[in-house]
């Protein structure tokens, strides 16, 4: 275990270094759309709650509503979705190499390559082929990963 004292000048200078955290998290079609969502206010799906209830099952949905709503969150009953200008932005964005690119960033403690690879190789993947290839109408299969499990409830 490292240890390391926190210094604000440091914290700030690399904060610059980094615009403000963009060069880390760049715009992708996720953040685009959340950001599109919350234009006037920070809004979340009451689903969000949901999933917030499975992490902390001993707090109700009309706590976890109510603390989030005291942060300053509008709790709104709607299913995120992406509108088809984005979908169409997403999918170019498959095609000009987004996922090769998204997987060179990724760097996974004690992976041989195997875990790596296993994600590269997604567009194969006939299982995720809607995911990379527009016009694939898709299914979910929420008994498959522990993920999906868990917040199928929140989910489906």
């Amino acid at each position: 275990m490292m240890r390391f004292k926190h210094d604000p000048k440091i914290a700030q200078r690399i904060f610059d270094e980094f615009h403000g955290g963009k060069d880390l998290f760049p715009d992708d079609i996720l953040m685009n759309h959340w950001k599109a969502c919350n234009r006037d206010k920070l809004v979340l799906s009451n689903r969000t709650v949901l999933a917030n209830q499975v992490n902390n099952p001993g707090s109700s949905v009309y706590d976890l509503t109510h603390e989030l709503e005291n942060l300053g969150y509008e709790i709104r009953d709607y299913i995120p979705t992406f509108t088809k200008d984005e979908l169409k932005e997403y999918y170019a964005a498959i095609k000009k190499g987004f996922w090769n690119e998204f997987c060179s960033k990724i760097y996974i403690p004690g992976d041989n390559g195997s875990i790596l690879n296993a994600l590269k190789s997604l567009p194969s993947d006939k299982r995720y082929k809607w995911v990379f290839e527009e016009g694939i109408p898709y299914t979910i299969d929420y008994s498959q990963g522990v993920v999906l499990k868990k917040f199928a409830s929140c989910l489906k």
